[in-house]
């Protein structure tokens, strides 16, 4: 049993290690891809925004920075606009504890 739970513990170790090295990786894909959107014309990135998965889009636009995201949602169609604004909006929400009767 110990040797077993050994073996586990290494394995749950070597897992914890991969799924870190994914996370910082897709991390620096985030940020390279920030850069390229930054480094557009606000009309050519709404065009790919207003086609990009929802979930990617709203990781893009959270790193972007003002300036340069402003013109970008200006130019986007107001209703792809509207509901990524709004999930940015509720990403940034801290969640709200139950009432304690």
């Amino acid at each position: 049993l110990d040797r077993k739970y050994q073996e586990l513990d290494t394995i749950r170790g070597e897992i914890k290690t991969l799924l870190t090295e994914q996370s910082e990786e897709e991390k620096a894909r985030i940020t390279s891809l920030v850069k390229i959107y930054e480094g557009m014309k606000p009309a050519q990135a709404a065009n790919i925004f207003n086609t990009l998965d929802l979930d990617i889009l709203v990781e893009v636009m959270t790193q972007m920075s003002e300036r340069k995201l402003a013109p970008v949602l200006a130019v986007m169609d107001p209703e792809r606009a509207r509901t990524v604004t709004i999930m940015m909006a509720e990403q940034k929400r801290l969640p709200e504890l139950p009432e304690s009767n």
